[in-house]
């Protein structure tokens, strides 16, 4: 397929991005209302969207764990690598180091992610998505915590609870309803009734708003967020996400893993999209990289048509 084939395959997702962007800038929805238009999204929408795929979808008979070591392989280098940068070549203190990695490693899997994959892929291509998905955020952020965990014990020269550590984020990533909407549709399918019927129909009809609405909601939070100082930071951070990253990620899955051709599509174009905003949130909740994360997030996300249709012309449509 060529890159004018993919273009046309993914500009209508990034022309919806644009149009939540517009709406925003120009003040034709106040921001109140792209909070609530995100939690609609996040808590309602595309957890139902996993639901009813997970429910229906056919599982190949493949190990997830080539998948998983593929992913987190180059997860662990592009995450050196944002430290390496923001600690040594920009000289910025520890958390905003840690800040930095994950900047360089978070994927936008859930705004963008699914869009792009439900859309270029199908429901076969959700499968490895929604695998990584239901890894992704809980080990990311145990690792985030216990970052910055492990540098607060070392200045007030106590030791790390890890134990406490890990079960409070574990008993919040349970009650996350994307990691809820997985675990569900695959107890529906594995233990109970199909859907159908009006239950069915009320779940389809609000599971089919949930790639929109996303991919609007990514728009309207650019405002937000915008281009803030540290610039050349977000920059190479920027280019480690949506660059080495995949890169890492595509030698992996193509010489070593053995995965089937559309695995190793889904697995590159996950990879390859641009950070989240997961980031900014540890960066607010820390007091350090605010910058660093805002501007990865957002640069990352206003080169990612060219991107994306660049890995997904490298690694084609499965």
């Amino acid at each position: 397929m060529s890159p004018a084939d993919i273009l046309v395959l993914v500009l209508p997702s990034f022309g919806i991005i644009l149009a939540g962007w517009a709406a925003g800038r120009f003040n034709v929805l106040a921001e109140p209302v792209g909070d609530a238009l995100g939690s609609y999204v996040f808590t309602i929408a595309l957890p139902l969207l996993l639901v009813r795929t997970l429910a229906k979808v056919e599982f190949p008979d493949v190990s997830p764990w080539p998948l998983w070591l593929t992913y987190f392989a180059g997860v662990i280098t592009a995450w050196l690598a944002g430290e390496f940068i923001v600690r040594k070549l920009f000289r910025r203190d520890a958390r905003s180091g840690v800040i930095g990695g994950l900047s360089a490693s978070f994927s936008n899997l859930v705004l963008l992610g699914i869009p792009i994959t439900f859309t270029v892929y199908g429901d076969e291509g959700a499968v490895p998505l929604l695998l990584i998905i239901a890894v992704h955020l809980p080990i990311m952020a145990i690792v985030t915590a216990a970052r910055f965990e492990g540098i607060e014990a070392a200045e007030r020269g106590g030791a790390t609870d890890w134990r406490r550590l890990i079960l409070s984020t574990l008993k919040h990533m349970l009650k996350n309803p994307l990691i809820i909407g997985i675990y569900g549709g695959l107890a529906i399918k594995f233990t109970g009734p199909p859907l159908g019927g009006i239950p069915g129909t009320v779940i389809d009809q609000i599971a089919d708003t949930g790639v929109p609405c996303a991919l609007f909601t990514l728009g309207l939070g650019l405002k937000r967020y915008g281009i803030r100082e540290n610039f050349t930071a977000g920059l190479m951070l920027t280019a480690v996400k949506v660059a080495v990253l995949p890169t890492v990620v595509f030698f992996l899955a193509t010489r070593v893993s053995g995965m089937p051709p559309l695995w190793i599509a889904v697995a590159v174009v996950c990879a390859a999209s641009p950070t989240g905003v997961n980031p900014y949130l540890f960066a607010t909740r820390h007091g350090a990289g605010h910058g660093i994360a805002s501007n990865t997030m957002t640069i990352g996300s206003l080169v990612a048509v060219a991107t994306t249709t660049f890995w997904m012309w490298v690694v084609g449509t499965g």
